[in-house]
C-alpha cells in the first residue's frame, strides 16, 4: 500500500514496479488522492484516495503479513494505530518516519 498525490509526486515509482513484478509474494495498492490527467487508475495507480483507516481496514491482508510504514510522523502513527486495532502483531509492523520540508 503507498499513498501519494499523484505519480509526479511518487518517488521512485519506476523501481517500486520492477521489485513487484519480479516477486510474486508482494502485492500493490497505490492511493493518489490528486491524480494527474494523465495517472491511469487500474494502471499506474489504483484508487482515488488517501490511506485512511477504512482503507487500511478494506485492503489488510491478516495479522501474518509485514507491514512496511514510511512516511510523515502522523500519517506512520495513524497507520499503526489502525493495523493494531485490526489485529496485526507489533513484530509484524515496521516502520519509519521522517518529516517533509
Amino acid at each position: 500500500m503507498h499513498g501519494n498525490r499523484n505519480r509526479k509526486s511518487h518517488a521512485l515509482f519506476d523501481e517500486m514496479e520492477t521489485l513487484i513484478k519480479g516477486n510474486p509474494h508482494f502485492d500493490r495498492h497505490l492511493a493518489y488522492s490528486d491524480p494527474l490527467p494523465d495517472d491511469r487508475i487500474g494502471d499506474n495507480y489504483d484508487s482515488y484516495c488517501r490511506l485512511t483507516e477504512a482503507v487500511l481496514a478494506a485492503l489488510w491482508q491478516g495479522p501474518n503479513a509485514d507491514y512496511y510504514l514510511c512516511g510523515p510522523e502522523g500519517f506512520v502513527s495513524d497507520a499503526y494505530t489502525a493495523l493494531r486495532k485490526l489485529g496485526t502483531p507489533d513484530r509484524q509492523i515496521h516502520l519509519e518516519t521522517f518529516k517533509v520540508l
